[in-house]
């Protein structure tokens, strides 16, 4: 029987659970997988921490010590002891000067000795905990093998930089093509090359638009999203299983595909990306969304494996009934084989901005407008 402990009411849990994990085959990592979860708040003392974006500007320090989290309005960054519970100091950043932050940051990622990367639209940079910007990156400074400047790419996309081996990734979509690629590039000289993704190709499909004269709508329900890990970049979607993973000490680029069980191993495009009405749109838009969607890649350094989360959206019996969705648990070894696979009755919604610290996942919750976490206990 599955247990669960709560010890705060938290909206992503249902209550107490008594089925058991869904059994798979004989092999599953998971199989006889129970978990506990209890909720921590952080201390502000006389700190304030404005939880607006939640975690999606937030990075961690690599033992999972730290939590540094950005307000990107105001140019705030909290570092926040995760051991002990408190935000630790505050640090403030100038939106103007040499050492201007970028205009509302998109994302950050805490690099080695306590070094920066601020990504912003037009603009990045290094900075460190003294506010001061040590690299500047601009996005029309860039210059890549076989790709001109006139082609339209994102380069910023999912920036993410490996200090060790001063090198940047990001994910540039060409506009052109239609297509994904992975750009590899130097941190100081700001050249390098593109990898084509060609299997991710068909994801572009989920870039849904609707135009009616001046107006214009758009939404993208299977984001392309990059992750590092030690010497390897891995590239992953919410819309299929499938995995790129790229060693750049090697030069090689894998593609990993997989064979669910207990759900389709990617989501089915629409017939068209370009939709003639609102209707249409909005009917395509939710389609897509009550398909699998898959969530990041974790991490686990205790276990010596990789989570993902997965979900696939309930049947709405009315307009006032919540939201709920299936939620699914898959584990892959540190070559991203899967081991394992199961359905986690007790949650309605993948854990938020998750991480594990310590063999234990952590996810982020808002308790009346503090800083908190829900902290799973896995078992298996």
């Amino acid at each position: 029987m599955k247990r669960l402990v709560v010890f705060l009411l938290l909206p992503l849990i249902l209550a107490c659970g008594g089925n058991s994990s869904e059994k798979i085959k004989p092999g599953n990592r998971l199989e006889k997988f129970t978990f506990k979860v209890d909720t921590v708040v952080v201390d502000p003392g006389d700190h304030l921490i404005n939880l607006q974006f939640a975690l999606l500007k937030a990075d961690f320090s690599e033992d999972r010590k730290y939590l540094y989290h950005l307000h990107p309005s105001d140019q705030v960054l909290s570092v926040i002891d995760l051991d002990e519970l408190k935000i630790e100091r505050q640090i403030q950043y100038e939106s103007e000067g040499p050492n201007a932050m970028p205009d509302f940051a998109i994302s950050i990622q805490h690099l080695e000795s306590d070094y920066f990367l601020f990504l912003g639209m037009q603009n990045s940079g290094i900075f460190n905990l003294k506010a001061e910007k040590v690299k500047a990156i601009n996005r029309d400074s860039i210059r890549l093998e076989g790709v001109t400047t006139e082609q339209d790419y994102s380069y910023f996309y999912q920036l993410k930089a490996n200090p060790k081996h001063k090198l940047l990734f990001s994910v540039p979509y060409d506009i052109e093509s239609s297509q994904y690629s992975l750009a590899v590039f130097d941190i100081d000289s700001l050249t390098g090359k593109i990898v084509e993704l060609s299997e991710f190709g068909f994801l572009s499909q989920f870039e849904l638009i609707f135009r009616e004269g001046r107006s214009y709508s758009s939404a993208n329900t299977a984001s392309v999203l990059l992750s590092t890990f030690k010497d390897q970049v891995l590239v992953h979607s919410q819309g299929t299983s499938s995995i790129y993973r790229y060693d750049h000490l090697k030069d090689s680029l894998e593609f990993k595909t997989y064979n669910h069980q207990l759900v389709p191993n990617q989501k089915t495009a629409p017939i068209s990306r370009e939709l003639k009405s609102k209707q249409e749109f909005d009917e395509a838009v939710n389609s897509t969304r009550d398909q699998i969607s898959f969530g990041d890649l974790l991490w686990d350094e205790k276990r010596g494996l990789f989570f993902r989360f997965g979900s696939i959206r309930k049947p709405i019996p009315s307009q006032e009934a919540p939201i709920k969705n299936e939620v699914f648990l898959f584990a892959y070894d540190k070559d991203l084989n899967l081991v394992g696979e199961l359905e986690i009755e007790e949650l309605d919604f993948q854990p938020s901005w998750p991480f594990f610290k310590d063999g234990k996942l952590w996810s982020f919750v808002n308790v009346e407008d503090e800083l908190g976490f829900a902290v799973f206990d896995f078992k298996f």
